[in-house]
């Protein structure tokens, strides 16, 4: 993984393909991938997203996109695996609406997850 992705407009994230994104890991490293995540029917059981799945599909359309105040936020380990940290619905319907690019916040860890919480 790159770090030279495109920079957002407003210069606080990075604006990433959607497919590549449903490529990423879901949450930490040995978790199903971002795409299987999504497809699991309890990825949308109440309570599990903030906003029903109607209304966040409804204000993502009517937005044209996800906007970086509700960017998808994620992490790459030092050897360059990237996992999404939160996101997973905006990210579901950003790729059900077919929308190209999602900005995201990227934290670049300088270990990887493992080596860091190891004693």
């Amino acid at each position: 993984m790159t770090r030279d992705s495109e920079s957002c407009p407003c210069g606080g994230h990075e604006l990433r393909a959607v497919a590549e994104v449903g490529d990423w890991i879901h949450g930490i490293p040995g978790s199903p991938s971002v795409r299987e995540w999504a497809a699991r029917s309890a990825t949308w059981t109440e309570g599990r997203c903030e906003v029903p799945r109607e209304e966040l599909r409804s204000r993502i359309k009517a937005a044209g996109g996800i906007a970086c105040e509700y960017a998808l936020e994620a992490c790459a380990s030092a050897s360059g695996m990237p996992y999404l940290v939160n996101g997973v619905h905006r990210w579901a319907i950003a790729n059900e609406l077919k929308i190209m690019k999602v900005p995201v916040r990227m934290i670049y860890d300088t270990q990887d997850a493992a080596s860091a919480w190891a004693l």
